[in-house]
């Protein structure tokens, strides 16, 4: 989520480079928001307000790939 944010005002192409491997990064996770939080979330090293900003930040990412059924590929 920080880095999505700054590179969507930076640089628009390596933004949807980065979010093509934020999709497959979920994928990965199988949407579990257990595992996304253990293999996602953790790796930023912010306050606590933060994290839980960033945890919903994937699991709504997750839950918009489901409903536009992106769940394999897209």
């Amino acid at each position: 989520m920080l880095i999505a944010r700054e590179l969507r005002k930076t640089n628009i192409a390596e933004y949807i480079l980065y979010m093509w491997q934020i999709e497959d990064s979920l994928r990965a996770c199988s949407f579990d928001p257990e595992t996304i939080e253990k293999q996602l979330v953790a790796r930023f090293n912010v306050d606590e307000v933060a994290i839980r900003e960033i945890a919903g930040w994937y699991n709504n990412l997750a839950v918009m790939m489901e409903k536009e059924h992106v769940q394999e590929k897209g």
